[in-house]
């Protein structure tokens, strides 16, 4: 807009523009859609096209681009054709596609074939220099006018590329047309191709007439953001009898979801439900009784109306279910959730890991703990908790402990009966799927459990809870981890006094002891630090040169010291601290190595 204006300005006042702003100008307009505009300023430089190549293919681009936007194809087909020898493989595809877009456009079956020819020219005039991109350029083009089953030659050529193939559609148009050698001239010859149907031109191989090979193309324009072509797609799939797979559904019911605008939230609604109705069919008659039963409402012809109303349209599954379990969740729509969750038992469909932290993570945002911790302790045999299951519960668990003692639900377990469990499950996988607990587990999730057990004002449970986490999720303290143990122990007091008040009861005296006890603890910290190191260089080791594992090691054991030292300040008794240090590693689970032992208590 702002390139134009100041064009206009400069023709009103009489002068020139000179050829650079000229292109400028006249692309601005095409842009804005003044088409015939454009013409006049395009038709009054026609001069340009005896420039040199430089100006005369950015020139004659413009005008391929302004013919096609006019609809007349088959002038910007003449220029773009004119344009070819002199462009290079990167101007190919931009001097060709708006011609292909406008035959495509144009819609009927001779001007559909005509683009169909301008893409051949295009692969022969690339050759195997064409790239993904030209590809997906040419599909969108031919999604777009209306034309999928076009399209999906295309994408079977995408496929095939770099391979000699019968089916290549550059050989299926040079037997169906008579040609041997290479077509050097124009693309299309309107009497041969009107001999030819289309359906010759872009036949499609058996093998190629499956789910999966459809599927590999619904992955590409999903993850390309092409929601409305992949819903043309499907419906292409249902009309050649290509049934397709829940997932690609499901693939198009999340994709809609996650753009968030109300209209794809109902077309994901509908054709989630639509599943769910077919699958609630699936049981009725897998039980014998009749299908009785509303169709989903329909009130506008949207992309998942139309896939609804095809009989093969896949039943649900849980994925289907999880979609929108998760969406109802987030927009607060707790009667949907409940209705979800009935017609879940109705499907006869067993819920997975990933149902059973939505719903866990239902009642925490409810603030209801209690209610999380029962769908994690009711949950059947055969699922198997992950780490976003005890992500889920050591949240509830912090936001348990933050409640004072008349909210806070007592039905609710104590960190360590959730460590005792993460440490339980993580027991019993096997090598791969430790593997990927750790690669998944993030030091957010570490310092929340230590966060609870410090809130829970649990010492010795504190230090069971560093060595439990190095075994589970290979994770080690860092600054944060020793500022949340100190402020432990300075809210405890460092001569072992009770637990602060609330903050909103707390004199300031009391808030200037707890800064006074938390100055106290950080030098008890750096005391034991040092005395450590002292320990080392006696043994011949630097800890500067230490690795971070190394470090991070050595960094439980100097926390795990200063709870122990800070234990001891209430009583005298080694061996009753020791021993109660021992019980909190049973009842968690881990029972701590002899030589950990020592160190801690040396």
């Amino acid at each position: 807009m702002h390139v134009c204006a100041i064009a206009t300005e400069v023709l009103g006042s009489g002068k020139e523009l000179i050829k650079d702003e000229a292109l400028l100008y006249i692309d601005s307009l095409i842009k804005l859609g003044q088409i015939q505009e454009a013409r006049t300023q395009w038709e009054n430089r026609r001069v340009l096209l005896s420039e040199d190549d430089h100006i005369r293919l950015a020139f004659g681009s413009l005008g391929v681009r302004m013919y096609a936007e006019d609809g007349k194809p088959e002038q910007a087909q003449e220029l773009a054709l004119e344009l070819l020898p002199q462009a290079d493989q990167d101007l190919k595809v931009p001097i060709l596609l708006p011609v292909l877009v406008a035959w495509a456009n144009k819609g009927d079956e001779d001007s559909v074939k005509r683009a169909w020819a301008l893409y051949i020219r295009l692969r022969k005039e690339l050759d195997t220099n064409i790239r993904i991109e030209d590809y997906q350029s040419v599909i969108m083009s031919f999604i777009n006018s209306g034309r999928t089953e076009v399209a999906l030659a295309v994408f079977k050529d995408l496929i095939l590329s770099g391979e000699a193939e019968s089916h290549n559609s550059v050989e299926l148009y040079n037997k169906a047309l008579g040609i041997v050698s290479d077509m050097q001239t124009q693309s299309a010859d309107s009497s041969k191709l009107n001999l030819v149907s289309l359906t010759a031109l872009t036949a499609m191989p058996r093998r190629y007439q499956n789910k999966f090979f459809y599927g590999s193309w619904l992955k590409l324009l999903i993850g390309n953001g092409e929601l409305d072509a992949a819903a043309s797609v499907i419906e292409l799939m249902m009309e050649r009898g290509v049934k397709p797979d829940a997932k690609h559904l499901n693939g198009m019911i999340g994709a809609w979801l996650r753009n968030g605008n109300a209209e794809e939230r109902a077309r994901a609604d509908q054709l989630a439900w639509s599943m769910i109705h077919r699958r609630l069919d699936f049981v009725r008659e897998r039980r014998g009784q009749a299908t009785v039963r509303e169709s989903p409402r329909v009130t506008v012809p949207t992309p998942a109306a139309k896939i609804a109303s095809f009989r093969s349209i896949p039943p649900a599954t849980i994925e289907t279910f999880c979609l929108l379990l998760l969406d109802y969740q987030r927009r607060g729509l707790h009667k949907q959730v409940d209705i979800l969750k009935t017609n879940l038992s109705k499907a006869e469909i067993p819920p997975n890991t990933y149902w059973m932290n939505h719903l866990m993570y239902a009642e925490l945002r409810e603030d209801r703990e209690d209610r999380a911790w029962n769908v994690y302790i009711d949950r059947p045999r055969y699922i198997s908790p992950d780490t976003e299951s005890f992500a889920c519960l050591w949240d509830c668990e912090k936001r348990n402990l933050d409640k004072n003692l008349a909210n806070a639900s007592r039905k609710f377990p104590k960190p360590r009966r959730i460590l005792g469990e993460m440490l339980s499950w993580y027991n019993q996988l096997g090598q791969g799927a430790r593997r990927e607990v750790r690669e998944s587990a993030s030091k957010e999730l570490y310092e929340q459990i230590i966060r609870c057990m410090c809130l829970s004002h649990d010492l010795e449970g504190t230090i069971v809870a560093l060595y439990a986490l190095k075994k589970i999720i290979h994770l080690y303290p860092n600054d944060d981890t020793v500022r949340l143990v100190a402020l432990q122990v300075a809210r405890r007091g460092i001569d072992g006094a009770v637990p602060r008040p609330s903050r909103r009861r707390r004199a300031p005296a009391a808030q200037l002891r707890s800064k006074d006890n938390l100055q106290k603890t950080m030098q008890l910290f750096h005391l034991i630090t040092e005395q450590r190191a002292e320990t080392l260089g006696q043994q011949q080791m630097d800890p500067n040169a230490f690795n971070e594992e190394q470090k991070g090691e050595e960094l439980i054991l100097v926390l795990a010291r200063l709870l122990y030292m800070v234990m001891l300040q209430t009583t005298e008794d080694r061996e009753m601290v020791l021993l109660k240090v021992k019980d909190a590693a049973e009842e968690i689970g881990l029972p701590l190595e002899n030589e950990s032992l020592r160190l801690i208590t040396a």
